[in-house]
């Protein structure tokens, strides 16, 4: 303790300089869709399958889990979301001409469900409000 008294005080390292602009290829067409995690990729061709998967990422089984689907009825192409330290994460591929970008958001587990469910559904994801631009390290 006493020697405490003479150290130096570290200094904050300086924050990292980030950026929301960053453009994705768009997902070539598929014959059907698909849902993935850190352990297996199988066809989305149910959703207790999809709930199956996002209920193994919320237990820790699994890093992520993105939901691909053939046919979609708006520009979202794929959802994806993983659990970190701050709480489930998700986010949208949404397609804007020939390139992708992301947004994303914090939800909570219900949403995180609901968001899945309709996309899985519908192929859309209505209610885009809280989302922001997902902001990459430069």
């Amino acid at each position: 303790m006493f020697w405490d008294r003479f150290k130096k005080p570290k200094t904050p390292e300086p924050p990292r300089a980030t950026t929301t602009d960053v453009q994705f290829k768009n997902v070539a067409p598929m014959a059907s869709g698909k849902v993935q995690t850190s352990e297996r990729q199988c066809p989305a061709d149910c959703w207790e399958t999809v709930e199956r998967c996002i209920t193994e990422m919320l237990e820790g089984d699994a890093e992520f889990v993105t939901l691909t689907l053939a046919e979609i009825s708006s520009n979202v192409r794929y959802v994806q979301s993983c659990l970190n330290d701050d709480g489930i994460y998700i986010e949208l591929g949404v397609e804007e001409g020939g390139h992708t970008r992301l947004i994303s958001k914090y939800c909570a587990e219900e949403e995180c469900f609901d968001i899945f469910e309709e996309f899985f559904r519908e192929g859309t994801v209505s209610d885009r409000s809280g989302y922001s631009p997902t902001e990459f390290f430069v």
